[in-house]
């Protein structure tokens, strides 16, 4: 037995319940076999799909019986021997004891832990009341009448629906018919079931609803896209480093000197499903694979809107155009090598970050559109079921907010403490905590300016994950001919058949060597191009163009056509074309005229570039912080030009041969961190979480996430701002770059992690922060500090917020005690940290000061780093609705001549014609909504002396919004300008009282008359019930008219 008593000495300061998770059985549904006998012809991986068990039950108490032993007895044996088998760990992957993080119940533990207080049918608990419900919340768009709903984790599953149905029926007379079941989510963390009610109903009969601890409305989650992407067919060389830049993270250390691959974790990708036939991926699905569990959630013609789900237990993905998951799920755990069906080789094999694991694929997205966020919050606990060690989210929604349903899912997941204990098979379910480490996208959003991260990316406990750039890129216009003594040429294939698609060695034939001749093969070849390609020459004073040249060599037998002297080519549509530059026409023509034998080998290669941006934050990764002010992004990924496969159907949707794509996202950063996770389960032996009692056998326990992420954060690379000796501020960067090598043997911990300073009205006099000796050795510690660059998010001349804020060298000055200091092995102390912030800069503008507590073990040299970051002003008194902005869009009421309605002369407005009302937000709020009021109505919101809700649209939408993200001068791929309103005259006739509650179920129209609308927005930190807590703007008086 391990030793209960070991922990951390606290040289300052002398100083879980736990769930057992049931794997599903994977099935695989004949969905595959569709894209497998495509495939089976030149595919030399094997598919390991077995049939489905059949079985006769002979007695119920049999059964019953059974389940209890191998409950009770059985499986907590094979369970314990499995923890102590992981923890042992092979000699070849695991490269470091980490004694301290991984001994069970010590000090540490419970410093980092937290303990989950789950319900249960007993509790004594309020009446549940549901947030508002608006039609948005960031980009997240609402599914009307539908709703998920949490029962206590005893309640039993089989009775759920039958309690809703009935519940709706006896409250509020909700016909049975009207009610359709969507999901049950069921796991010893969670006890749900999703519904829809088509219906009118009030949000009371929903909040009724017998036994329930708590409600969320179900949204549609945007599908996720790449910010950039580019397919090639094949690479041409990176020297010695890999193509997704491995050796600046020491990803590559970790492989070819420890032989760490992350064998034996098990990697859940919940997304748009993989192509697991990817000969990349294992080729199969199930037991025995590489993608060996998951579930398709939605179905291939599933639709949030419109139709409904069809799960099955096969997440194959050949039907959407970008292969999202695929890409994903490469990024992981891809293995090019030895493959020999050309259109799944690349010219340069390569490795996904850990691709020894064992990966899952939760289908959350289907060929099409987006996701409700129900499906992702059943795919969370799926995955947790299924003893997933990692799961990857490359997905979300601008919300600057946390709290969704799939927010408190991932806080489920990762918390490292104890359950309450119900039955008896949910007392067995809770002997193992959980512990899951979970990383999320930040998003795309960062060319927006600050606080643009998702909305599961901000909840206080997610690993949140910003974008760096690769070392490589491609030459997106170019590709390759190799000429004798391996001379290389670029070209630039021609748009009307493009690259060569296959490797073709062939001579050249050069149609005037002298080339003088201005009309130079506008009239076909003058010599024999049969079999062979020919060169071009081609002038200012061009007579015909390169695709008559082109398509008449093609006419006389020409296999490609080659134009000298110009760079753009539109060429043949039937053979290969291209240019090359001047001086590489020039040489061909030397080398041609000397030896008319020479052969050219034609490719479709890309050569990989040095990219001039390589190791800094991504101009496309968002920026926090997050609503709240809490620091966002944790640390950062590769993410700016990521190698990785794709689907047949995703590749010849982009015009490509081979299934491998380049694409740039915080989506494909994140399975980079989710693969460097691996490998440090891996390195420890994967061990399993800690049991009730905090033992394990042989005393060795999972370090909780928040271990975890701050061994992470506090051994990255920081990185400086591009082109610039400025660190980039924390809310861009947030620890910096992984280093995987660094986090695997590390000695040194910090905790916490990173510290939110929030606005300088709300800084704390002091903040604690606890040093950790996790080494073997006795360790010297000197702490300092070090700067990193102000942003500053906005100027004075505008509400609206930059789309780059403006860096600067304006330093916090930090006091630290004791700023020097020994701790023996499994020893810790507390300094003390006290904040000035820059005092020269414009409180006004709301500038973000940060920079990172550097802790140097002066012994080894080792220096590990805590960032932070907080705001310079009062953030509540930040301009909320945009009535000054550069290009004049703000928010107001529009004019039939598309002006805004005057100030100084009433207009007059037509609502059957529909009314245009343009809304722009400076920055977030968690409430925000329209009235319409009185001409002389001069109440404050929530005074209850407002006409109602206006309700635009020609459904009627209530314009009452909750956790709205903010506007960008300049939108980006999921922050908009503004948001532009259509209004007819309905409204609802009630106020915006502070319990967001409305009794109209039903709109009403206006009469003919003067009317105002009134915008309004809870401040930061506000009351939702103070009047005085909400910023608002009074439209100038209009006449409504029909």
């Amino acid at each position: 037995m391990g030793d209960t008593n070991v922990g951390f000495t606290d040289v300052s300061q002398q100083p879980s319940s736990p769930t057992v998770r049931q794997p599903s059985v994977a099935v695989v549904s004949p969905k595959a076999a569709r894209y497998q006998a495509n495939n089976n012809e030149e595919e030399e991986t094997s598919c390991m799909q077995k049939p489905k068990n059949k079985c006769l039950v002979v007695g119920a108490s049999i059964v019953v019986a059974i389940i209890i032993i191998v409950l009770v007895i059985v499986l907590p044996v094979v369970l314990t021997r499995k923890s102590s088998s992981n923890a042992t760990g092979d000699s070849t992957s695991s490269t470091t004891s980490q004694p301290y993080i991984t001994k069970c119940q010590s000090t540490m533990s419970k410093t980092f832990a937290k303990t989950a207080q789950l319900p249960s049918v007993n509790d004594a608990r309020p009446k549940v009341k549901m947030a508002p419900a608006p039609e948005k919340i960031g980009n997240n768009v609402l599914v009307k009448g539908a709703y998920l709903v949490e029962f206590a984790l005893d309640a039993a599953e089989k009775t759920q629906a039958r309690t809703i149905t009935r519940s709706l029926q006896l409250s509020h007379s909700i016909d049975p018919s009207a009610v359709t079941i969507r999901r049950s989510i069921q796991s010893s963390l969670f006890s749900g079931t999703s519904f829809s009610v088509d219906q009118d109903h009030p949000v009371e009969a929903i909040e009724n609803i017998e036994g329930i601890v708590a409600v969320y409305p179900i949204y549609t989650i945007p599908r996720p896209q790449p910010v950039r992407t580019l397919g090639y067919n094949e690479l041409y060389n990176t020297g010695s480093d890999t193509i997704n830049s491995y050796n600046s993270t020491g990803i590559s250390y970790i492989h070819d000197v420890y032989k760490n691959f992350g064998a034996g974790v098990r990697v859940a990708v919940i997304d748009s499903g993989v192509y697991y036939l990817h000969p990349a991926l294992g080729g199969c699905f199930g037991q025995g694979c590489k993608v060996e569990f998951g579930y398709d959630l939605v179905g291939d013609d599933f639709s949030s809107s419109s139709s409904a789900a069809m799960p099955d237990p096969d997440p194959l993905d050949n039907c959407s155009e970008s292969s999202h998951g695929t890409h994903v799920a490469g990024i992981i755990a891809a293995n090019s090598t030895g493959i020999t069906n050309l259109n799944f080789t690349s010219y340069m094999p390569f490795l996904g970050v850990a691709p020894q694991v064992t990966l899952g694929a939760y289908r959350v997205f289907s060929c099409q559109g987006g996701s409700p966020s129900d499906a992702v919050t059943e795919a969370i606990y799926r995955a947790y079921n299924d003893r997933a060690d990692v799961i990857n989210l490359s997905l979300g929604a601008p919300g600057p907010y946390p709290g969704t349903a799939e927010g408190v899912a991932i806080k489920r997941v990762t918390d490292a403490g104890g359950t309450k204990a119900c039955s008896l098979f949910c007392n067995f379910q809770v002997r193992f905590s959980p512990v899951v480490y979970v990383a999320v996208a930040a998003s795309n959003d960062g060319q927006a300016g600050v606080q643009t991260t998702d909305d599961i990316a901000n909840e206080a406990v997610s690993m949140t994950v910003g974008s760096i750039d690769n070392k490589y890129t491609l030459l997106t216009n170019s590709s390759i001919i190799i000429g004798p003594n391996s001379t290389k040429i670029l070209y630039q294939p021609g748009t009307n058949y493009g690259a060569w698609r296959s490797i073709v060695n062939s001579t050249i034939v050069v149609n005037d060597p002298s080339g003088k001749n201005s009309d130079d093969g506008c009239n076909g070849p003058s010599i024999v191009v049969m079999g062979v390609v020919v060169l071009f020459h081609f002038q200012d004073n061009d007579q015909c163009g390169t695709g008559v040249r082109c398509s008449k060599a093609s006419a006389q037998g020409a296999i490609g056509c080659l134009i000298y002297n110009t760079s753009n080519v539109e060429g043949s549509s039937n053979i290969p074309s291209g240019s090359v530059s001047l001086s590489d026409g020039l040489s061909i023509i030397s080398t041609v005229v000397a030896n008319s034998s020479a052969m050219y080998m034609f490719t479709g290669w890309i050569e990989p570039i040095t990219r001039d941006t390589a190791g800094t934050v991504s101009d496309f990764s968002s920026i926090g912080p997050n609503g709240d002010l809490l620091l966002k992004p944790q640390l950062c990924g590769i993410g700016g030009s990521v190698y990785s496969t794709i689907s047949p159907f995703a590749a010849a949707t982009q015009g490509l041969t081979r299934m491998y794509a380049l694409y740039s996202g915080t989506s494909m950063a994140t399975p980079y961190i989710a693969g460097t996770l691996a490998l440090f389960l891996a390195s420890l032996g994967n061990p399993a979480p800690s049991t009730a009692s905090g033992i394990a056998s042989n005393g060795v326990c999972r370090p909780s996430f928040s271990v975890a992420t701050s061994i992470f954060q506090s051994t990255a690379q920081t990185v400086n701002n591009y082109g610039s000796t400025l660190l980039s501020n924390a809310l861009q960067q947030g620890s910096g770059l992984v280093d995987i090598r660094r986090a695997i043997k590390a000695t040194t911990m910090l905790s916490p992690s990173d510290l939110s300073l929030n606005d300088t009205v709300r800084t704390a006099s002091s903040y604690t922060v606890t040093v950790y000796n996790i080494g073997t050795t006795t360790a010297s510690y000197k702490v300092t500090h070090g700067g990193a660059a102000l942003a500053t998010p906005k100027d004075a001349d505008s509400d609206q917020l930059l789309a780059v804020p403006i860096y600067s060298a304006d330093y916090a000055n930090v006091t630290i005690d004791p700023s020097a200091f020994q701790l023996q092995p499994g020893q810790s102390r507390q300094i003390t940290l006290r904040f000035m912030p820059p005092t020269t800069v414009n409180a006004s503008l709301l500038p973000f000061y940060s920079g990172f507590i550097y802790v140097t073990n002066q012994n080894s040299g080792d220096v590990v780093h805590l960032p932070y970051a907080g705001a310079i002003g009062d953030y509540s008194k930040a301009h909320i609705i945009v009535q000054t902005a550069l290009n004049n869009v703000r928010t107001g009421i529009l004019s039939e001549s598309g002006g805004y309605i005057s100030t100084i002369e009433q207009e007059t407005l037509n609502a059957t014609m529909g009314i245009r009302i343009l809304s722009v937000l400076a920055w977030s709020t968690r409430l925000y909504f329209a009235e319409i009021i009185a001409v002389n109505d001069t109440s404050l919101p929530t005074q209850n002396q407002s006409l109602g809700i206006l309700a635009y649209g020609t459904n009627g939408v209530p314009f009452y919004q909750a956790n709205v993200q903010r506007n960008a001068a300049i939108p980006t791929q999921s922050v908009t300008d503004g948001d532009m309103y259509t209004w007819y005259g309905y409204y609802y006739a009630c106020p915006a009282a502070s319990t967001g509650s409305c009794s109209a179920s039903t709109t009403s129209m206006l009469s003919q008359g003067q009317y105002r609308v009134r915008f309004s927005a809870l401040k930061h930190f506000g009351n939702l019930s103070n009047p005085n807590d909400y910023e608002f703007y009074r439209s100038p008086p209009f006449f409504l008219i029909y």
